[in-house]
């Protein structure tokens, strides 16, 4: 029961998130409390990065229109962008570096860290 959850952490860090998600998927129907709570984060996370992904798309396409990467969520949602700050799927706002516009999950999110946010720990 051990193997599971590190093939399926192995397969989201390498991106194969699919595959990820059918195993933690299986896990959830896990009668063990932790392994289902586990598996809960974990495709939580993998929801999470799909929607960094989005997330840094539209601010692609923003830097192309404007000439510029955006700052904050403010400024997107000013420009008629989003119509609300980011929320990820643990319910906490995504922070975005204003020097860089690389979207994050808080640290004060029930999904943090992320599996590539443990790669320099």
């Amino acid at each position: 029961s051990w193997l599971k959850p590190v093939v399926a952490s192995m397969l989201a860090r390498g991106g194969d998130r699919e595959t990820a998600r059918l195993l933690w998927t299986e896990m959830l129907k896990s009668d063990e409390g932790m392994m289902k709570v586990a598996a809960e984060v974990k495709l939580a996370q993998l929801d999470a990065m799909e929607q960094i992904e989005a997330l840094h798309s539209l601010i692609a396409r923003v830097t192309l229109a404007t000439g510029r990467w955006p700052d904050s969520w403010n400024s997107l949602i000013a420009a008629g962008w989003l119509r609300d700050v980011p929320l990820d799927p643990g319910g906490a706002q995504y922070v975005m570096d204003p020097q860089t516009a690389r979207v994050t999950v808080s640290p004060e999110s029930r999904i943090y860290p992320m599996p590539d946010q443990l790669e320099g720990q």
